[in-house]
């Protein structure tokens, strides 16, 4: 059974081409859509440095951001922001290559990174209702410069970039900020490479971990919520469901590769795909996850399993339409896996079948659970749902069938 809404991202494109009308803004009405979006950090999580105005460009500079969410600090400073009218009514936006910040952990962990943008910036275009950004071929890049536990750094080379990024995502602006997107990007590239110390309970190693994706693309539609409103993690779920959010991901051909060394372990892998996809739509009273990975190969190696194990198939697919809201009457469920032409390495199938009895063809399932249901409590709440659950409330199972 297919349940993901593919149509509703087709028409992501068209909507971020139609929403913005093409009116003339200013280099202030620029900076001022930034201090809304700002605003949704409270009032102290971010403050202005100075701000200079002159022949249509302002300059803003020294902008100073610490936010705390759930006991996790995020704090570092821009030190540049130029919005520049480029006298067709539109404002070009530009900011420095590089900037730094620090996340703390509740636990004390401590992690500064870098954050490099190549490129010639972006440009704002709209109206006061909607805000059209626009890029082309830019580059990001995340590097962790430096990890610190109890004290100690940790020997590691990780990063994260995107390359070739282009596209446009409009903001309409209102009582809360609603985003259209829709960004394709040439590769996606992350890099691990981390000596992990001993532990009291487990002794040390080193991951290495390598990734490649291509021909990536994003888009979807979501509410931007107010971060200073959100004490705990169920107050920003219980948020994120009272409007309808599309997301989708596509990439490409892409590789993985991965390497764990320790005095008990020693694992190594590679996987690839020739493309893949990954969607989620949020509702009021459910959640639906779509995920599919097409042509996929795997090999790995592990010093605890006797012999390689490698497998090749045609397609992985899985779907998930989950009720998440307490309702009166029963609503539908649905739980969809299924694999196509799977086929595994002749060694391992020796484990199972060392005569050759059983045919050794690929194997093709569709696995298939509908159902309906009375949730008795909204799922995403979790302090509402053990209180429901220590007062004998009880969700119902109304049908199921299996295919």
């Amino acid at each position: 059974m297919k349940l993901f809404r593919t149509s509703s991202f087709t028409a992501i494109g068209a909507l971020c081409a139609a929403t913005a009308a093409h009116a003339d803004i200013t280099a202030q009405d620029a900076w001022e859509s930034y201090q809304k979006f700002f605003s949704l950090y409270g009032e102290t999580g971010i403050t202005i440095g100075a701000e200079t105005a002159q022949n249509g460009v302002i300059t803003v500079e020294n902008i100073a951001f610490s936010l705390n969410q759930d006991g996790v600090e995020t704090r570092g400073l821009i030190e540049e922001l130029v919005f520049s009218e480029r006298g067709d009514g539109t404002v070009d936006v530009t900011q420095p290559e590089d900037f730094r910040f620090t996340i703390v952990m509740e636990d004390g962990v401590t992690v500064d990174l870098l954050s490099k943008l190549s490129g010639a910036g972006y440009n704002i275009s709209g109206d006061d209702t909607a805000k059209t950004y626009t890029f082309d071929d830019l580059g990001q890049e995340f590097v962790v410069e430096r990890i610190v536990v109890e004290g100690e750094e940790l020997e590691q080379k990780i990063s994260f970039a995107l390359n070739g990024l282009s596209g446009k995502a409009t903001v309409l602006e209102g009582d809360t900020l609603n985003t259209i997107f829709d960004v394709t990007a040439t590769d996606m590239r992350a890099n691990v490479d981390m000596v992990v110390p001993d532990m009291p309970d487990a002794p040390g190693g080193t991951i290495a971990f390598n990734t490649l994706s291509t021909a990536l693309s994003f888009g979807g539609r979501m509410k931007v919520p107010d971060m200073s409103g959100f004490s705990d993690p169920d107050a920003a779920l219980a948020a994120l469901q009272q409007k309808d959010y599309d997301i989708v991901y596509n990439h490409g051909p892409s590789q993985t590769n991965f390497d764990i060394k320790s005095p008990d372990l020693a694992a190594t892998g590679q996987t690839t795909t020739e493309s893949s996809s990954f969607g989620a739509i949020f509702t009021p009273t459910s959640i639906t996850y779509d995920v599919t990975a097409k042509d996929t190969t795997g090999t790995f190696q592990d010093t605890s399993f006797p012999m390689p194990i490698s497998y090749t198939a045609k397609a992985i697919a899985f779907n998930l339409l989950m009720p998440t809201a307490k309702t009166d009457e029963p609503t539908p469920f649905n739980l969809d896996f299924s694999l196509d032409a799977l086929a595994i390495n002749d060694m391992l199938w020796g484990m199972f079948d060392p005569t050759a009895q059983l045919p050794r063809d690929p194997l093709t399932l569709d696995l298939d659970v509908d159902g309906t249901a009375k949730p008795a409590f909204r799922l995403l709440d979790t302090n509402r749902m053990i209180a429901s659950m220590m007062a004998g409330a009880q969700s119902e199972l109304k049908s199921l069938s299996l295919k």
